[in-house]
């Protein structure tokens, strides 16, 4: 016979609703004065289960961890199927927290271990490189379509600085994990070097051209067409009339120059 209290959690950004064997459901705050509210009044043997929710539960998990009190961090697609196996079709956090608990006591889910200090260090840094690395590839994206110098001066920019904490993050990674060169081959050599301090990170020019050793110059797309000025007052419209010349044959010359606003 399973003699454990689940207790069934619906976690959010500023509260965690509870589900307990016995009673109404509990609220508190998700902060850590409400966390330890919540640890005291929990029943004898109690084992706590929530969903992963990105981040919103680790506070909680932690404080769990310290108290010695079990938790098991569960798969949100199976309490989804779960609750959709037992018809289940409302959604509200009191309902949720109790279809967590019912989905722990038929499954008895093993604990979840508390993760090792250094790893999560780890996971976090290795999470904040692919997030720079998304947000370059937005960059490089926005920079092929750009044609106003201002615009693309600024996204030269922010390309610099990624690259620039890309560089520090792989540096960090790599003292912290001596195998983290085997996954990351592609920026291992341009990354070794920060090892020494006297090597500079970035190479950075002073005008608004990029220059990197993880994203060679030659790799940025250029402007999608120069900028046109010199523009008559008064440009011929082609559908203005059937006898209009064409906007080519016109006087008016479209010249690439240095337009204040390109």
């Amino acid at each position: 016979m399973n003699t454990l209290n689940y207790v069934g959690i619906d976690v959010s950004k500023s509260e965690l609703v509870l589900s307990l064997p016995e009673g109404r459901p509990r609220r508190h705050p998700n902060t850590p004065a409400g966390l330890t509210a919540l640890l005291k009044t929990l029943p004898v043997r109690s084992h706590l289960a929530l969903e992963a929710t990105g981040g919103y539960e680790r506070l909680l998990v932690q404080a769990a961890h310290a108290a010695a009190i079990p938790v098991s961090i569960l798969n949100p697609a199976h309490i989804r199927h779960f609750a959709q196996a037992k018809g289940q079709r409302a959604k509200t956090d009191p309902i949720d927290a109790g279809m967590i608990r019912q989905y722990a006591q038929a499954m008895a889910p093993a604990p979840s271990a508390a993760p090792e200090p250094a790893l999560v260090c780890l996971a976090e840094l290795v999470n904040a490189r692919q997030s720079l690395i998304n947000l370059r590839i937005q960059l490089i994206n926005l920079l092929e379509h750009a044609c106003l110098k201002t615009v693309r001066s600024l996204y030269q920019k922010q390309l610099r600085q990624i690259e620039t904490s890309l560089l520090r993050l792989e540096h960090n990674i790599a003292a912290r994990s001596p195998l983290s060169w085997a996954w990351l081959p592609s920026l291992a050599t341009a990354a070794k070097p920060m090892a020494n301090a006297s090597s500079p990170p970035v190479a950075l020019n002073s005008d608004a051209s990029f220059t990197s050793p993880l994203l060679p110059s030659s790799a940025l797309p250029p402007a999608p067409w120069p900028p046109f000025t010199n523009v008559s007052a008064s440009p011929v419209n082609p559908r203005k009339s059937p006898s209009s010349p064409p906007l080519e044959n016109s006087s008016s010359s479209l010249t690439p120059s240095s337009n204040p606003l390109c």
